[in-house]
């Protein structure tokens, strides 16, 4: 009797070890989705940021062109009136 006793019991320590295991696992797998979840929304914030400093990158160069552009007229007219003087 000593011998079938010794087999249930090490048949459910097998059994309580793997339960520990597969709990280890699902929760090892939640917070690798919670993760994933995480690091998704920090991956939006970023697209959303770039997205807005490529726009303002772009502003500033039509504004940096449009600024050139009086610049250089401004210099033409300097020209045009030293000329005339």
């Amino acid at each position: 009797m000593n011998t079938t006793s010794l087999k249930n019991n090490n048949g459910t320590d097998g059994v309580n070890a793997l339960e520990e295991k597969v709990e280890r696992l699902e929760n090892s797998v939640k917070q690798l989705l919670e993760r994933c979840n995480q690091l998704a929304t920090e991956n939006a914030a970023y697209k959303k940021s770039n997205h807005q400093l490529l726009k303002d990158r772009s502003e500033l160069h039509d504004k940096n062109a449009k600024a050139r552009v009086q610049v250089e007229a401004m210099i033409g007219r300097l020209k045009t009136i030293d000329n005339a003087s």
